[in-house]
């Protein structure tokens, strides 16, 4: 079911009737899940678009729209169907890698699959904020004894607003994406 949308990183105060007053220039909306997301102080949204065309438009034109002041992701719900990077996303691969510094087979596997898998806009847009958040101070390790790499605010920052299937292969696999006869089938709203 193609028509299925993830939206992640939307402000908490964002109700069902906002989201569809969003999502109504890329289609008609048939089903909206919200719930919380805590880690973020938001929410994140199950999305049943009326048709595929509708859900392919609300990703391309939606993805890392700012909402409340958060970049938003609007991203397939799982793996779907996966190709290679097209010129487009290969492009944009190379132009955050350099920005961020990032020559490591992981990260640059786990780049690649970002891309693949939530879209160039979402992954400029998380650039941009990554920047931001370098420039403002930055973010501490988890022990709290440096700041983290730019690389490392950007990919904290993606881990807390893609769907699960889509985290578990970027951190989980690290970037390696499982082969496609062994792909999970299409998330459920909520799990």
């Amino acid at each position: 079911m193609k028509r299925l949308i993830f939206v992640g990183n939307l402000p908490d105060t964002i109700t069902e009737a906002d989201l569809r007053d969003m999502l109504r220039p890329a289609g008609e909306v048939e089903h909206i899940t919200l719930e919380p997301a805590p880690l973020l102080d938001g929410c994140q949204a199950w999305v049943t678009m009326a048709a595929e065309k509708a859900a392919t438009r609300a990703r391309n034109s939606l993805n890392g729209h700012l909402v409340g002041g958060r970049h938003i992701a609007v991203t397939p719900p799982d793996l779907g169907e996966r190709n290679r990077l097209n010129e487009k996303q290969q492009k944009v691969v190379e132009q955050i890698a350099a920005t961020l510094g990032e020559t490591e087979e992981v990260p640059l596997r786990q780049l690649n699959a970002l891309v693949m898998l939530c879209g160039t806009n979402f992954a400029e847009a998380l650039l941009q904020e990554a920047l931001q958040v370098e420039a403002a101070a930055g973010l501490l390790t988890v022990a709290g004894d440096r700041r983290r790499t730019r690389g490392g605010v950007f990919f904290y920052l993606a881990r807390h607003r893609i769907p699960k299937p889509i985290r578990a292969v970027i951190y989980n696999r690290k970037g390696r994406l499982p082969a496609a006869d062994t792909a999970p089938a299409e998330s459920a709203a909520g799990e």
